[in-house]
């Protein structure tokens, strides 16, 4: 009807080794009305972008059914969701986007069966082999963990079903030690499945997001260091947005191997404390 815009998403795939500029048009049609001959005009500069994504960028996109609506829409993951995910990773890895940084794609989920014994959890994760064999034929790195990366607890349960189970504890779920006991065990298991399947290198675990009060920086050190106790091969991550937490980082020396810092409080004398100590400096800005 008029006033309504319909965007129009083209993709023009051009081979690698093309240089030059070219020239074409596309053709609208609309039901009863004159075609529309629209110029085009393309300039390939002569340069190929990797095979294979260098960086590991965010684009969101969660699982979790009550964040993104995906299973209602789709299916379940382990069933009829499978075939639009895989579409849909497969669309992202065609344009050089990674969108498994963020939101854990296993413990988001739900595919993981947890059960509790004595005191420690252990993990099922025969329902994520599909799941697993697209990351690994996509050539995808992923954040394989969900540490809790958001300080209010009813966010982070719905990002992740696997720890639905502590629901009832509030805001005093960090302060849990049934529910940290889970988190480490989950994530030493998968670990090692990861290992067992080839992708460990490719992985992260993403262990804390923008802590900035003093017990955010002394859970985040708890699980560092648990962590790396129980499953020392895994890289830690942590996205760091104010520099007091960066510096109280690195002053207790917490085995966190990847710091990335906010953009807003870029600091060459932090940026270069944290290269000179043997982590990896990564950079991201929000809101």
């Amino acid at each position: 009807s008029r006033g309504d815009f319909q965007p129009l998403w083209i993709n023009v795939r051009i081979p690698r080794g093309v240089r030059g500029l070219y020239q074409g048009e596309m053709m609208v049609h609309a039901r009863a009305k004159p075609t529309v001959r629209i110029p085009i005009r393309l300039r390939a500069w002569g340069f190929d972008l990797p095979k294979r994504p260098s960086l590991v960028n965010m684009f969101d996109f969660s699982v979790a059914d009550d964040v993104s609506g995906f299973a209602r829409r789709y299916g379940p993951l382990d069933d009829a969701g499978f075939e639009p995910f895989r579409r849909f990773m497969r669309y992202l890895t065609d344009h050089s986007v990674n969108r498994l940084f963020y939101n854990g794609p296993l413990f988001g989920s739900g595919l993981i069966r947890v059960t509790e014994r004595g005191g420690h959890f252990e993990s099922d994760f025969r329902e994520t082999e599909k799941m697993l064999q697209l990351f690994k034929q996509l050539g995808l790195g992923f954040n394989h963990w969900h540490g809790p990366v958001w300080p209010q607890a009813k966010t982070y349960l719905s990002f992740n079903p696997t720890y639905r189970r502590f629901r009832s504890l509030g805001q005093k779920i960090y302060r849990n030690r049934r529910f940290n006991q889970c988190l480490l065990d989950l994530a030493a298991a998968c670990h090692r499945q990861l290992e067992k399947i080839g992708l460990a290198d490719r992985c992260f675990a993403y262990l804390y997001d923008e802590p900035h009060k003093p017990w955010h920086v002394q859970h985040m050190g708890m699980l560092s260091r648990r962590l790396k106790k129980m499953c020392p091969q895994t890289r830690q991550l942590a996205a760091i947005g104010q520099p007091a937490a960066i510096q109280a980082t690195l002053d207790k020396d917490l085995p966190v191997d990847i710091i990335v810092g906010h953009l807003s409080y870029y600091d060459p004398k932090i940026r270069a404390r944290i290269v000179e100590s043997g982590r990896e400096y990564w950079w991201y800005t929000s809101n």
